[in-house]
């Protein structure tokens, strides 16, 4: 059986100007396993007013991450009190799994205690699945060769996440400036921002979160690192094959076939025709340099707003070649793709086909970002999200 060292660090962070702290904190090893059971109370609590208890762990002094709920139980995740003042005699248990986990020899805890904050999932859109071809003959070289890819059902958000939206959820509006309200929206998040929201919303409706936050990976509903999405339970940025599928108009029955049974997406999301795009799109000719709310255009075929124009979107992907690509460098671990354009860049920019990418860290005044979700094959109405 392994023994572990235990160097305990427990801090109290609360989302609002609450009283709640962690105390009383005792920690020990089952004699049975390597279980460590952690007891504690929480002072401050008000009857019927949920909070979200999470455990992190740093080893050897890296950066904490959160430990994912299957090697957690007991007094963990959401918890409403039934009384207003202390909640005594808590339990929680971690169990440590995989190898490397198991030979840790130092570590250290944080008890992290939030309210948990009521949580409207923004408007998604049900994608059926298909088969089309990626990129365009006629834009950049790294737009082509055009893939011939298949595409699973999905959701997308209906609208881009607005500043309301993620204020509400992460406490903070980081668009200043450039056009701010609770409609209009987000901007100046990095791709690791936009992660963090993904994995927020899942946590707040019980979800297992999308990504690993240190490393940027997918993780399955049992917190292990995947790559298949699928496998993927919580919300996420769309994938770049899914992004344009989706803002080209999808397997809606008014789009076209190719002889081969592809299907033929539009150009820009809502249209071929540039004349007719500024029925559909805020662009550098028609929105006067300036930040427009969302949803404020016609949306595309399948009910989908602002793909075309408004704020580039981030996805999950990183920037390299498509299959057979020439003269395309495999940006793997340093650029992430973004799409879409926005009202600041010419139409030819906010074609569904156009890529453009930057560092995960960058924070541009037009650069936001909407969410997306894997389906889970059975139900595509099972999504609690927002009404219209």
């Amino acid at each position: 059986m392994n023994k572990f060292i235990f160097l305990l660090i427990f801090t109290t962070f609360t989302i609002s100007l609450s009283s709640q702290k962690v105390s009383n904190v005792v920690i020990s090893n089952s004699p049975k396993n390597d279980t460590v059971i952690f007891t504690y109370d929480i002072e401050g609590v008000e009857s019927g007013k949920k909070i979200n208890v999470v455990l992190w762990m740093s080893t050897q002094g890296s950066s904490y991450r959160e430990i994912h709920s299957s090697k957690v139980s007991g007094n963990v995740g959401i918890i409403k009190p039934e009384t207003s003042g202390k909640l005594s005699a808590l339990t929680l248990y971690y169990v440590p799994t995989g190898e490397n986990e198991q030979k840790k020899q130092s570590q250290q805890f944080e008890l992290r205690v939030t309210e948990a904050i009521p949580v409207v999932v923004p408007q998604l859109v049900f994608v059926e699945g298909a088969k089309f071809r990626m990129g365009s003959t006629i834009g950049d070289d790294d737009e082509k060769p055009m893939p011939d890819t298949v595409v699973t059902d999905f959701y997308i958000g209906k609208f881009e996440i607005t500043q309301g939206q993620f204020e509400a959820l992460m406490g903070y509006n980081p668009a200043q400036k450039y056009g701010v309200g609770s409609n209009y929206p987000v901007y100046s998040v990095s791709w690791w921002d936009a992660v963090k929201y993904c994995n927020a919303l899942s946590r707040a409706e019980g979800l297992a979160p999308a990504y690993d936050e240190l490393t940027g990976e997918f993780l399955d509903q049992n917190g292990e690192i995947t790559t298949d999405r699928l496998k993927v339970q919580g919300f996420r940025l769309p994938l770049e094959d899914e992004w344009e599928f989706a803002a080209g108009g999808g397997a809606n029955p008014d789009g076209k076939i190719s002889e081969k049974g592809y299907l033929i997406l539009q150009k820009w999301a809502g249209t071929d025709n540039e004349a007719a795009l500024e029925h559909f799109a805020w662009f550098d000719s028609n929105s006067a340099g300036k930040k427009r709310k969302v949803g404020s255009k016609k949306p595309n075929r399948l009910g989908l707003y602002d793909m075309s124009g408004g704020v580039w979107e981030w996805c999950s992907d990183w920037h390299r070649g498509y299959p057979g690509s020439i003269g395309i460098t495999d940006k793997t671990g340093t650029y992430r793709v973004y799409r879409g354009g926005s009202s600041y860049f010419h139409p030819s920019f906010c074609r569904v086909a156009y890529r453009s990418n930057g560092s995960p860290l960058t924070k541009d005044y037009d650069l936001g970002f909407r969410i997306a979700k894997s389906s889970d094959g059975t139900n595509p109405h099972s999504v609690k999200t927002d009404k219209e």
